[in-house]
């Protein structure tokens, strides 16, 4: 029988705030995702058709000196099942190449990810059903594991009422694409990328000494540089010019005037040549 998860959903943002600013047991985050996990709590059934996505911030990473440019979420999407899904599934993915795996093997590859001898907090959006598709799979919840952490709970703690991952990161401007939503290894990062908006936001909300301030501007600012990073491979929409009727409509009542004259002018000319 699989275990049960020993702490499920019992962190919230003072304990995300004390292991990202003020801990020292340096802590490793896990976000974690699974596309149609009741498939895999019934076993992958009545499809193999599934999807397990990882993304890893380690705090070790932001230890002076540290080169902001060189922060990354390390994301990974794992996926079973039939080919067409396996191609599908892999043209959404923004971090990398997807990994075929088969059911049988998906803890294996999960646990490749977790460091055991570290701190590890897990993260995941409204977590329920992911972690009963880890309970299935017989992670294992006991060693290492010091947290759980679910950004729907800290939002509402917040007092950010949004229930779907989209609309969180809305909520927060954080950069998403909608149509690479519903892909496990995306919604790890975004995941992880809304967590990390979400700290910074209940960090400066706090009334703190401001020598204690300074001394973690530098962190906060390397973690908003990770979580509004611009997304690999989409393109920022290109801004419109200006119609040319837009552009009159700016224009005062006495330009507007001046403008029709000079294009009778320009008519009338037109017409004695004609003639």
């Amino acid at each position: 029988m699989a275990m049960r998860p020993r702490i499920a959903n019992k962190g919230g943002l003072r304990q995300l705030l004390q292991l990202l600013f003020y801990s020292s047991l340096d802590p490793v985050f896990i976000a974690i995702d699974f596309e149609r996990a009741t498939f895999i709590t019934n076993n992958f059934s009545p499809r193999s058709d599934t999807q397990a996505g990882i993304s890893i911030l380690d705090t070790r990473d932001f230890n002076p000196p540290f080169r902001k440019s060189a922060l990354r979420l390390e994301t990974y999407n794992f996926v079973t099942g039939s080919d067409l899904y396996y191609t599908e599934s892999a043209k959404k993915f923004l971090w990398g190449t997807s990994e075929r795996i088969p059911p049988s093997k998906m803890l294996k590859y999960i646990n490749k990810l977790i460091c055991r001898d570290r701190n590890i907090v897990l993260v995941g959006h409204s977590l329920p059903g992911d972690l009963a598709a880890l309970t299935s799979l017989g992670f294992d919840f006991q060693t290492s594991i010091i947290s759980i952490l679910d950004t729907t709970n800290i939002a509402f703690e917040l007092d950010i009422s949004r229930s779907t991952l989209c609309r969180l990161l809305v909520e927060l401007e954080c950069p998403k694409s909608t149509a690479r939503l519903h892909n496990a290894g995306n919604d790890a990062n975004f995941t992880l990328r809304a967590l990390i908006l979400l700290a910074i936001k209940g960090y400066n909300m706090q009334e703190l000494d401001t020598l204690a301030k300074e001394d973690k501007l530098s962190k906060i600012e390397a973690l908003q540089y990770i979580a509004t990073t611009p997304l690999p491979g989409v393109r920022r929409p290109k801004k419109r010019k200006p119609r040319k009727k837009q552009i009159a409509m700016t224009w005062s009542l006495e330009k507007q005037e001046e403008i029709r004259e000079e294009r009778r002018q320009r008519r009338a000319a037109n017409t004695s040549l004609i003639f």
